[in-house]
């Protein structure tokens, strides 16, 4: 049953990166698309600024797990290389379960925010497009959730190890 409930996490992780993938590539067409246009043809599209600038939100939110996952984040360890192998478990533990807290706190209240939101039918505000502030803001909560399971998963990962006797 865990294994499955990882499979599935892991699934869910990959096909986000997926999506940030083709949102990326989106992006690029559409600025080379407005570069183009602009200067060719003297011509704009209104919202494509405005569409880049979501692309490059949802893109933070929607890979950070999947970078967690594949050790890719940054890590300011100074002090850290200076500890033998069993504290610096224990501080990267302590450190991985305070990112846990604050990621799952986020999350959560990001859910009552998009909650509060999507009862109330907001829109964003002084935008070119009308959109709902609701979905846009959802990517914040579910980025953060998944997140926080994956340092969950280092925490449990580090014990793990440990207790097995393996660095």
């Amino acid at each position: 049953m865990l294994r499955l409930l990882k499979t599935i996490i892991d699934k869910i992780i990959d096909y986000l990166f997926y999506f940030m993938c083709i949102l990326m590539f989106l992006a690029f067409v559409l600025v080379c698309s407005e570069v183009i246009l602009r200067f060719a043809f003297d011509r704009s599209i209104g919202w494509v600024t405005e569409v880049t600038e979501y692309i490059l939100v949802f893109s933070t939110y929607l890979g950070a797990a999947y970078i967690l996952k594949k050790g890719g984040h940054v890590n300011i360890d100074i002090l850290t290389n200076f500890l033998n192998p069993g504290p610096r478990k224990i501080v990267n533990c302590i450190t991985d379960s305070v990112a846990a807290l604050f990621c799952g706190a986020i999350a959560w209240f990001g859910f009552k925010a998009v909650i509060f939101h999507f009862q109330h039918g907001t829109l964003m505000a002084d935008k070119t497009l009308s959109l709902p502030t609701a979905p846009m803001l959802a990517i914040l909560p579910l980025g953060f959730l998944f997140l926080a399971i994956q340092f969950v998963r280092l925490v449990y990962r580090q014990i793990r190890l440990t207790q097995r006797g393996e660095n």
